[in-house]
């Protein structure tokens, strides 16, 4: 998490900032590292809890004083009256979005506020060219050795038609050049970091430069690294006998997706949907890993004198990505300043909403299949209710324009994978958690043993279940004991027997001893800053 914040840090510090706006600003992250450096800061969020907590660090640390919050949503800046930014930061807030069309309305306000050679960060964006691969990394690793190709890919299949955040395809933000005149320069940026994790293999960042578009003289070498059979010590004897002063491969297989590559070409095979997992892991072991690591490329740059700037395309759907080397001696700042010319992209266009998910069609998902049951129950006897109810987003057809059965997907268990046995549950807290669970879930069959995460459940679905518990259950759930207790039978232990002995636990620091605390860590952070400055 450390990682992930500073190398996010160091990414918008190359922009310059002056004049910030940060949307989305949260518990200030982001803002207590970059704000202490800028002139003015603006912070806004929907969440006043948020901005709470971020007023009380600014009543601790005299750097974040000049700092201002403002409540409201993303696409309201009418609080701003009028002021202009050298930089817009919107960080880890775009997957809430409920749709394309809104980020597009986000952006649109943005631009009219970022001044002529400012530029906007869009950071931690979901890539949703990498879904099912997202998707298969998660599941592969969740399911039993017993289950087969077929029966992984059903349930790669429902979680997919389940996402509920918004995943954006590159080209979404390549295409803004055409849409707005302002936009000089689009960079979409692989996430940096040493670990391989959901944050640096299926998210990227975005650099939106404003202004006049940025002309660059120099003539690239390009070299394509499967056509050309590149490799590491290639581009290094390349630059040691050539020493160009800018160099570009395109279409770099990325180590970071090697394994979930590996994953769909196993499942779409036609030969595998019978075979079980444990011959898929078989085969994972023993294969050599063929991408290389955007961190070896810059590893390398490094030690030969070059700026490296890895991005992605538009036009590698598969996770591959580019890299553009440049000679320090002929650049004393890294690419961030360099000319639109090293990021044309010529991919075809279509609508906005073509280049990112639906997560309304998700919600939709999950709500549907149990209000559909109940409404049968009423009309229909028992046995004339369907045993599956699958949603898809449109029905397959012949040539004749009849329903293809032949194509049409094997009804998804929500139960396959999952390694415990079914257990109905018992008591009346029991029954209540399960209920709030199908209703959150989508799901009818719940066991009490059964993890939520297992289910399909994920942190904002988490979120729905605490506030429909506080509903229904007097006693004071946090969204902690949730996660510490993610099945039926520990959570209803948990708020039947364990509140008392929490509560118990709960005692000694008082609110005046925790404040002494964060204030003289606070004080200690501020001495350590003056000294360095003092130093240099």
């Amino acid at each position: 998490m450390r990682e992930w914040v500073e190398e996010t840090v160091k990414r918008i510090k190359r922009l310059n900032p002056g004049f910030v706006l940060e949307i989305g600003c949260g518990t200030g992250l982001i803002l207590s590292r970059i704000a202490p450096e800028c002139i003015k800061y603006y912070g806004t969020d929907f969440s006043q809890n948020a901005l709470e907590y971020v007023k009380r660090l600014k009543d601790f640390d005299e750097n974040l004083s000049h700092v201002q919050l403002i409540q409201s949503t993303a696409d309201d800046l009418s609080k701003l009256s009028g002021e202009t930014f050298d930089t817009v930061i919107l960080n880890s807030v775009i997957q809430y979005f409920p749709d394309s069309e809104y980020l597009l309305k986000v952006i649109e306000g943005i631009i009219e506020c970022v001044r002529s050679g400012g530029a906007i960060f869009l950071g931690d964006i979901r890539d949703y060219r990498l879904l099912d691969f997202y998707h298969a990394s998660v599941q592969e690793f969740k399911a039993p050795s017993t289950i087969t190709g077929m029966e992984l890919m059903q349930i790669i299949q429902q979680h997919i038609t389940q996402e509920e955040e918004l995943l954006v395809d590159p080209a979404f933000f390549y295409k803004l050049k055409n849409h707005f005149p302002r936009v000089s320069n689009v960079r979409v940026l692989i996430k940096n970091g040493r670990y391989k994790n959901e944050l640096t293999r299926f998210r990227y960042d975005v650099v939106i430069e404003i202004g006049e578009e940025k002309k660059e003289g120099e003539e690239i070498e390009w070299f394509d690294w499967g056509m050309e059979e590149m490799s590491l010590d290639e581009i290094e004897r390349i630059i040691s006998e050539r020493t160009p002063d800018i160099v570009g491969i395109r279409s770099i297989p990325n180590a970071r997706l090697d394994r979930e590559w590996m994953i769909m070409e196993w499942l779409r095979s036609d030969n595998t949907g019978n075979d079980t997992i444990d011959q898929l892991r078989e085969r994972l072991e023993g294969h050599q890993i063929i991408g290389i690591d955007p961190v070896e490329i810059s590893r390398l740059g490094y030690s030969l004198e070059y700026w490296v700037e890895v991005f992605l395309s538009s036009t590698d759907v598969d996770g591959s990505y580019n890299a553009v080397l440049r000679r320090k001696e002929k650049s004393r700042i890294p690419f961030f300043s360099l000319g639109a010319s090293l990021y044309d992209d010529t991919a075809p266009l279509k609508p906005f909403s073509e280049y990112a998910s639906n997560p309304v069609y998700g919600k939709i998902a999950r709500g549907l299949i149990p209000e559909l049951r109940d409404y049968l129950k009423l009309k229909v006897p028992e046995y004339m209710i369907p045993s599956a109810f699958m949603i898809l987003a449109e029905l397959p057809l012949t040539h004749n324009g009849k329903i293809d059965k032949h194509k049409l997907p094997a009804p998804w268990e929500a139960r396959i994978g999952l390694r415990q046995e079914y257990v109905a549950p018992r008591t009346e807290v029991e029954k209540k958690l399960t209920l709030i669970w199908s209703e959150v879930l989508g799901i009818e069959q719940i066991g009490i043993h059964d993890n939520f995460f297992d289910l399909g459940g994920n942190s904002l679905l988490i979120a729905k279940c605490h506030i429909k518990i506080g509903n229904i259950l007097p006693q004071n759930i946090t969204m902690m004991d949730l996660f510490k207790y993610p099945n039926i039978c520990a959570l209803s232990e948990f708020i039947e027997h364990g509140q008392s002995q929490k509560n118990t636990d709960r005692k000694t620091i008082s609110r005046g001893k925790i404040r002494n605390i964060r204030r003289d860590f606070i004080k200690q952070q501020r001495e350590t800053r003056q000294r360095k400055r003092r130093a240099y």
